[in-house]
């Protein structure tokens, strides 16, 4: 039997399969996500820097399927380093995609220079954004 998703540390179950979303705004990005969705795809992967974040957004909720049945991941670009750049790219990805969480957000570039000001991030810290 194939295992259709990985449960990570915290109990949450992410789909071992994912739709990319990096250059489908060079064509129609709302219906080519919906045509995934379609297909079956939810777990979809977005980030600032794909300009993306807001199609992936439109074509969820145009789905008529609940936000919970989806696993969205989406980055923080490596402009948006330390402390209060990641805060403030997250809060816009989340404007963009129209959705009060992410599943999973990653950092493209963990530590480009040394000044990069990082603190350490627990779950209650995130949860107050």
């Amino acid at each position: 039997m194939k295992k259709e998703y990985t449960v990570l540390s915290n109990g949450v179950k992410m789909p071992n399969l994912a739709f990319g979303t990096f250059k489908v705004n060079e064509g129609d990005d709302v219906q080519i996500i919906l045509d995934a969705i379609n297909v079956g795809y939810r777990h979809f992967d977005t980030a600032a820097f794909y300009n993306t974040e807001e199609a992936l957004g439109k074509a969820i909720k145009k789905s008529g399927i609940p936000r919970e049945e989806f696993f969205v991941t989406t980055k923080v670009w490596k402009s948006c380093m330390g402390y209060e750049g990641a805060k403030k790219s997250f809060e816009e990805s989340l404007e963009k995609l129209d959705m009060d969480y992410v599943d999973l957000l990653l950092i493209h570039w963990p530590r480009p220079d040394a000044e990069s000001d990082w603190k350490k991030l627990d779950i209650e810290t995130w949860k107050a954004f």
